[in-house]
């Protein structure tokens, strides 16, 4: 699935997408979370790597918001006049 910025595999539906594996130990964080998407990366290769990632209990981000950076608010220093 391509989600308008990345390639995404979804691991886990909801209501409007049925998706889903019967895996039970797979396709969790390393906290033992259930991930719902794999990012496909760039290139055939990062796709391989991010899916054994994800298989394999390494992958970190359950949804591809935690992916996503912060968006941080610029901090703008006031210079007060004497």
């Amino acid at each position: 699935m391509y989600d308008g910025k990345k390639h995404i595999l979804i691991i886990k539906g909801d209501e409007t997408i049925a998706a889903g594996h019967k895996i039970d130990e797979q396709f969790r964080t390393p906290e033992n979370e259930l991930i719902e998407v794999i990012f496909m990366g760039k290139n055939p290769k990062e796709a391989y790597i991010n899916l054994l990632k994800g298989f394999n209990n390494e992958q970190k981000y359950i949804t591809i918001d935690e992916l996503e950076p912060k968006k941080t608010k610029k901090k703008i220093k006031i210079k007060r006049r004497k």
